[in-house]
């Protein structure tokens, strides 16, 4: 497993990769008008520092806020993209959001 986290709703543009037990590489900058420029060379610095690739990857996850419009865009256009371009399909996620289908499939368990 090698999963990318990405996340620009804040101003600190994060990119980190993760194997499943730990945190391999994390890079984030400062910057509240910058995510288009800062995002892909946070990408670029975890992976060279992991020693890995793109089609290393096996997941992609970002967060969706609440932040500003354009730096979420920016971080869920970059994580669908990576994901299209690596075939990595459906996998793209929100904590958030697993939570929910989690809690939605132990009620349901539950009827």
């Amino acid at each position: 497993m090698l999963l990318l986290a990405l996340d620009t709703s804040t101003t600190a543009i994060t990119a980190a990769l993760h194997d499943g037990i730990q945190v391999l590489a994390e890079a984030t900058t400062l910057d509240a008008r910058a995510h288009g420029e800062r995002l892909a060379p946070g990408i670029r610095e975890v992976l060279t520092r992991a020693g890995a690739m793109p089609h290393d990857l096996t997941d992609v996850v970002v967060g969706l806020g609440p932040g500003p419009f354009t730096g979420l865009r920016v971080g869920i256009v970059t994580a669908r993209t990576i994901a299209h371009v690596t075939g990595i399909r459906n996998k793209i996620k929100d904590e958030r959001c697993a939570r929910c289908s989690k809690n939605a499939r132990h009620a349901n368990n539950r009827e």
